[in-house]
């Protein structure tokens, strides 16, 4: 099971990695195979 991306994300340790990820694809593109959510 993949970690929870939302959770991951709003970690402050994070940010910066959030930062590169999001520049790198858009968000929409995240996907779970259980749930789809629009972010």
């Amino acid at each position: 099971k993949r970690p929870d991306y939302d959770e991951w994300k709003d970690l402050p340790e994070n940010q910066e990695q959030v930062e590169k990820i999001e520049a790198t694809f858009p968000l929409k593109t995240y996907t779970y195979e259980d749930e789809e959510d629009d972010y």
